[in-house]
């Protein structure tokens, strides 16, 4: 059986620090990962993918990425989020990252501005010729992860 650590145990966004499949990153460490913490040299590169600008809905019919200039979305403003309110980066005006530093400015593959939410659905069922529960696991194309 896989052991779980509790969040307090994991490292702070290490999954998002990580990833570089798509963009050099800054090197973040633990202890710099809070937005509190002083970090004067952090000068991550700014990086949004190209299919992220492709699919912007302000642009494109059933777009599902924000626009460039999130700010003249009014829904922006109105946006509900299960992290804290938004925060600002000082100089670029742009939404932070909600959990903290990850070494990279810009969204990457994400196509929200802030948090982008997810959720991966649970597909349980009782198989009918030997009645034992079966579940249906997806490997993402994205990360090879199994949600």
């Amino acid at each position: 059986m896989t052991s779980h650590k509790s969040p307090e145990q994991e490292p702070l966004h290490a999954k998002a620090r990580s990833r570089d499949k798509y963009a050099e990153r800054q090197t973040v460490q633990d202890a710099m990962v809070p937005w509190e913490v002083e970090f004067d040299s952090y000068a991550p590169p700014d990086f949004t993918d190209p299919v992220v600008f492709k699919f912007d809905r302000s642009k494109k019919a059933g777009g599902w990425a924000d626009p460039e200039d999130f700010y003249e979305e009014d829904e922006f403003k109105e946006r509900l989020t299960f992290h804290p309110p938004l925060c600002f980066d000082p100089e670029s005006d742009r939404p932070r990252n909600p959990k903290g530093r990850t070494g990279l400015q810009g969204r990457g593959l994400l196509g929200k501005w802030g948090p982008n939410q997810a959720a991966d659905p649970i597909v349980l069922r009782l198989n009918p010729v030997s009645k034992e529960p079966e579940v249906v696991l997806i490997e993402r194309a994205d990360s090879g992860e199994w949600g």
